[in-house]
Parts: C-alpha cells; sequence; structure tokens
C-alpha cells in the first residue's frame, strides 16, 4: 500500500534531552539589586548528559525566595519538577512525530489515526493552551467533540499514553485523564439509561369489564328472549 511522506514538524531540542537525573543548588538565595528582587540558582543535569543552569526569580522577600527554593528541591525529589513549558501543540508534536514513530515505531494507519484525534480534536479545542494547564474539564470538552463512539475508545489511548510519557518525563505536574475518562463514561452512561427509558413502550392498562346497571341487565335478558 502506497502511503503519503510524514512530513515531521519542527521542535525543541529540550524535548531530547531526557529526564532529570541529578541537580546542583547555589548556597541560599541572592538578591538582585537592579530588580530589587531576590533569585536562587541551579543545575539540571539530564539523562542525555546536557546540564541546564536555571533561575527562578522575582520574589519580593527573602523568606519567600527561600520558601520557593525548598518546593522546587522537593519537586526534584518527587519527580514533579517541569523545567520547561510547552504547549499542547509542540508537546504533541514532539510526542507524535518524534516518539511514537521513531521510538515506538507505531503502524501508518495508527499514525493517521492518532494524528486525526490530536489535531481534528484536541488541538481544535484547546488552542494555545499550556500543556501543563489542560485540566480534567479540558480533557471533557475535548472528549465531547468527538461524535463517534470508535473514535472515542482511540482518542481514550492516545492521551492516556501521551499524558502518562507527559508526566514520566518532567513535562506535567499531574495527569488528569483517568478522572476525565471516569467522568465521561459515568455521563455517557447516564445519557444512555435516560434514552432507553424515553424508547421503552408505555404499559397499556388492561382493559376493565363492562359494568351495567340492573335495568341495562333486564333490558339486554328482554332482547334476547
Amino acid at each position: 500500500m502506497r502511503v503519503k511522506p510524514i512530513i515531521k514538524p519542527p521542535v525543541s531540542e529540550t524535548f531530547f534531552y531526557g529526564k532529570i537525573i541529578s541537580w546542583k543548588f547555589s548556597d541560599g538565595v541572592t538578591y538582585v539589586k537592579a530588580r530589587k528582587k531576590y533569585c536562587f540558582r541551579f543545575e539540571i543535569v539530564f539523562e542525555s548528559g546536557k546540564v541546564c543552569p536555571m533561575q527562578r526569580g522575582g520574589f519580593v522577600s527573602k523568606t519567600e525566595a527561600i520558601k520557593a527554593r525548598e518546593n522546587t528541591i522537593k519537586q526534584l525529589h518527587e519527580k514533579t519538577f517541569v523545567p520547561f513549558e510547552y504547549t499542547a501543540r509542540e508537546f504533541f508534536d514532539y510526542w507524535l512525530y518524534y516518539y511514537m514513530i521513531d521510538e515506538t515505531d507505531i503502524a501508518y494507519n495508527t499514525y493517521t489515526a492518532y494524528r486525526n484525534i490530536i489535531y481534528n480534536y484536541f488541538l481544535v479545542v484547546w488552542g494555545d493552551k499550556k500543556i501543563t494547564s489542560i485540566q480534567r474539564d479540558d480533557l471533557i470538552a475535548a472528549f465531547d467533540s468527538i461524535p463517534y463512539k470508535s473514535t472515542l475508545r482511540t482518542a481514550y489511548g492516545v492521551v492516556g499514553a501521551s499524558f502518562q510519557y507527559a508526566l514520566e518525563n518532567h513535562i506535567i505536574y499531574l495527569n488528569p485523564v483517568k478522572s476525565a475518562i471516569k467522568v465521561k463514561r459515568k455521563t455517557e452512561k447516564k445519557c444512555e439509561i435516560e434514552n432507553n427509558k424515553k424508547t421503552e413502550p408505555v404499559d397499556q392498562l388492561p382493559s376493565l369489564p363492562a359494568v351495567y346497571t340492573l335495568q341495562q341487565v333486564t333490558i339486554m335478558q328482554t332482547r334476547r328472549t
């Protein structure tokens, strides 16, 4: 079967750095006189060997900066620190074209099905949102935009795999997919029950025997004789 050549979109090189493996912080926090604000500096080492110096600043007080520094260290230990921000489109450009095709080696038909869901439904609903800002309601809104049950089932698999990858690779803080799918399926079940009730035939009441007065009975007997 002849297939169209796959043209990959350009993506940020930071996607290829890999997972965070270590980090080192400068001692304490620094006061920047020109801005009259506090900041702290640190380095992150990725599994690719890339070392990235980083700075978090804009803190009004020294106490605020120290708390933010401690929270960043906590996030790194818990593997919830996100070093770079990406839009949903930037993430899916990388995930589909560079991870799923190059590393997972998905079939061409799978690629076209995934591409249809991502670019014709997900990104149409989400627009330019950051991938870190996609919450349960955003996912449900994307699910609601899909008119076909078979496509929706595939969409569940797409977001499940992609968001899990994003979580494991420090691209998102939390994964809202399971919660969103649970709510969507519950809503679908409720709608199905309500639709079934509307289409169920209404039970007919049994016919009651005719009731006659004594006078009517006498007349009917007279006619028969």
